[in-house]
């Protein structure tokens, strides 16, 4: 048997002996093995499947009735395989569809957790400080418990639980998981999904289709492609560290193109000036954004929201400063010490000066 199973395990053949063929015998020695190694075993669980290729899954089928042929005696025990959907290939996902068909297997689809199970989850793991960030996490990693541990780990390990005020951090292993799931997107699919990523709160799928300039038809196909790679639901990103993803893998000038594409169509739709501005300054045209920051500023001050607005007056100072507008940044920021005066509360501050 050892030396019938050497050119698998050479360690168990003699040193520098010729490699044999893998013939019948060593089949019936394999099938052998894997028939003893599920003696009185009630379920098998193979995790990761995905990582199997098409050969390695039939060949498990084969091996697995050889040991249980039909009509013998001993029970055949439960096998359960689990793999994160949209990460089979494409010969392994036609292989399960087919026996999902002819009725020898059943595949389960795991929900993702809500908010109140992510809520008990946090609470199991007995850190306090994590309390706070349970709705934050559960919209970051969309209830994906894999997700959801890594990013709490890497929060932990980067001492991040205490400073967690902005955008939680990518883990590095979820970032891994994301690319490999982006990399097997098409390029239209892999577009629409950077589009999406850089309108963020602001994205529909008719606005994707119109910033991509793509036909509705084709946006669609592209549509449909990124939520069977769990990419998208419905019409919004699965979980917010797609965003992240997407964004990192990214090249800057295409990151750039987009955001100019975006405040166009944006504009057209009649956005909110700050938004709108926003894209600009990410697209790299301070220009444009200056007078649409000031127009933002300005209503947000004659509402009393006045810390938005000195925001908002800030990033005006910085864009006319970016365009060698000196003199505009300084009236600019004439006008936000005004926020200050009595009269800021009751909208009374002078209008915006003209750049």
């Amino acid at each position: 048997m050892c030396e019938v199973l050497s050119p698998l395990v050479p360690e168990l053949g003699e040193a520098h002996a010729p490699r044999t063929q893998l013939d019948g015998r060593l089949l019936e020695a394999v099938g052998h093995v894997f028939g003893l190694g599920l003696r009185d075993v009630d379920v098998l669980t193979v995790d990761d499947m995905r990582y199997c290729d098409l050969a390695t899954i039939e060949a498990g089928f084969l091996l697995f009735g050889s040991a249980f042929p039909l009509g013998g005696s001993s029970g055949i025990p439960h096998v359960i395989c689990a793999h994160r959907s949209g990460e089979m290939t494409p010969g392994g996902e036609a292989f399960i569809r087919q026996q999902v068909a002819e009725g020898k297997a059943v595949l389960i689809e795991l929900e993702a957790l809500d908010e109140s199970f992510v809520r008990r989850l946090v609470g199991d793991l007995d850190v306090p400080e994590l309390a706070a960030l349970s709705p934050r996490l559960a919209q970051f990693t969309g209830g994906n418990p894999q997700f959801l541990l890594e990013t709490i780990r890497h929060l932990i390990e980067k001492d991040g639980l205490h400073t967690a005020t902005g955008r939680l951090p990518l883990p590095p292993r979820v970032g891994e998981v994301l690319t490999r799931r982006l990399q097997g997107l098409s390029p239209s699919a892999l577009q629409a999904a950077r589009a999406a990523a850089v309108l963020q709160s602001d994205y529909s799928f008719d606005l994707v289709a119109e910033v991509l300039g793509a036909p509705l038809l084709a946006a669609a196909n592209a549509w449909a492609e990124l939520e069977a790679a769990h990419i998208m639901h419905e019409e919004r990103c699965s979980h917010d560290l797609v965003y992240e993803a997407v964004e990192a893998g990214m090249p800057a000038a295409v990151q750039r193109l987009l955001h100019r594409r975006a405040a166009r169509v944006l504009s057209g739709h009649r956005a909110p000036p700050g938004r709108v501005a926003r894209h600009w300054l990410s697209g790299g045209d301070p220009g444009r954004a200056a007078p649409l920051l000031l127009e933002a500023a300005a209503d947000a001050a004659a509402t009393g929201r006045l810390r938005e607005a000195d925001d908002l007056y800030s990033l005006a100072v910085s864009a006319l400063i970016a365009t060698g507008d000196q003199e505009g940044a300084q009236r600019v920021q004439i006008l936000q010490a005004n926020l200050n005066m009595p009269g800021a509360l009751q909208g009374e501050l002078p209008p915006p000066p003209a750049v």
